[in-house]
């Protein structure tokens, strides 16, 4: 008799949370994207890029959203579950009946287990390759159009020169008012045009058309600098490395678990011969790839052990109060995991401690609070 009490609690359990799970992950999806669909729109509208490929890079930017959401959406939905069972005086009708919260937290835990076990391959394989993709898209949006990566009123470097823009008019894909400066090995010109506009070259490399300027040459060794004025100039930028789509090598965070772990043991084999301090950082952010493709989706167990007891203590009905303490705790969290990162990157910690304190905190204060109010 007891087991088919304890099986529909665990069932009834599970159902009352998979709405608001899912809820919480459309919710969070938006407010991530809200950014995200502004500059999108602008690229779109403003700046002319084709809407097919810019809709594609808003496609694919959902794998990597969707990792950090999903660990929150659990949280969310325990806290918002049982929020509404302590606000309902549930939690203490289940405790008097001899139920404890210890034994109440078996369902939703092997729920985030199962999304743990689902995290881990989306994280390890899908998600790499889908930043890869990425990738490829925004490096063919640049090739399409290259004054997307110049900035106004700074220099920027492209290849071999740098380039400051006072303005840009990104509907007609027009740079104005340029000053240019560029260094050979015999030579150095610094350029100013009254407008100009750049594209891909057929080479792989930038064409800048330069509009109504005057160029300013030096050569090594003369103290004499040579003046010309043009009605029109071009300059060939070549890539410093020439890529093709296809080719583009993969950073850290695009590598698959397997790929990453091949890596490792190449890069060891050389740190092991040149003992060079960059191979070594090489590793060590290649072994926070590896612990955050764990830790993220743990943190889906750790919220589920924190989430019960916060809801038990301070948790009421409703969204509010269970967006309030989940931003709460996953601010904390989130930090932790970020400040890690880019110390382990540097190599100031190791990248174990990195990604998972965040984790273990949150687990062992989640067990803590269990068992303080069970």
């Amino acid at each position: 008799m007891k087991s088919k009490v304890f099986s529909k609690i665990d069932v009834y359990l599970i159902l009352s949370m998979i709405n608001p799970f899912i809820y919480s992950i459309c919710l969070l999806l938006m407010i991530m994207l809200l950014d995200k669909i502004f500059d999108l729109s602008d690229l779109i509208f403003k700046k002319k890029v084709p809407a097919q490929l810019v809709l594609n890079i808003l496609f694919l930017s959902f794998p990597y959203m969707l990792a950090l959401t999903i660990p929150m959406s659990i949280l969310v939905a325990t806290l918002y579950v049982f929020g509404n069972m302590n606000q309902e005086k549930e939690l203490i009708a289940l405790s008097t009946s001899g139920i404890s919260l210890i034994r109440i937290i078996r369902a939703p835990l092997l729920f985030s287990i199962l999304v743990f076990f689902f995290l881990i391959y989306f994280n390890g394989f899908f998600v790499p390759k889908a930043n890869h993709i990425l990738k490829k898209k925004i490096f063919y949006m640049y090739r399409y159009k290259p004054s997307l990566a110049i900035k106004e009123k700074t220099f920027n470097k492209i290849g071999n020169i740098s380039i400051y823009v006072d303005k840009k008019d990104e509907k007609r894909n027009i740079l104005k008012n340029l000053k240019i400066f560029q260094e050979e090995k015999d030579y150095t010109q610094i350029m100013n045009a009254e407008e100009g506009y750049i594209k891909g070259g057929k080479e792989g490399g930038y064409l800048l058309i330069l509009k109504k300027g005057v160029i300013q040459e030096k050569k090594k060794g003369e103290i004499s600098v040579r003046k010309i004025e043009f009605k029109e100039h071009r300059i060939y930028i070549p890539k410093e490395k020439e890529e093709k789509i296809d080719e583009i090598s993969k950073s850290d965070r695009e590598l698959t678990l397997k790929e990453l772990l091949k890596e490792i043991n190449i890069n060891k084999k050389k740190y092991i011969e040149s003992k060079n301090k960059f191979i070594f950082l090489q590793i060590q952010r290649f072994w926070v790839e590896v612990h955050k493709k764990f830790a993220i989706p743990f943190a889906a167990i750790a919220f589920v052990i924190i989430g019960v007891p916060l809801a038990r203590i301070f948790g009421k009905a409703g969204w509010g109060s269970a967006f309030g303490l989940s931003i709460l705790v996953f601010t904390i969290h989130y930090i932790l995991l970020v400040g890690g990162e880019e110390l382990a990157d540097r190599g100031i910690i190791s990248s174990f401690i990195a990604m998972w304190t965040g984790d273990i905190l949150t687990f062992l204060t989640g067990i803590y609070l269990l068992y303080k109010i069970r």
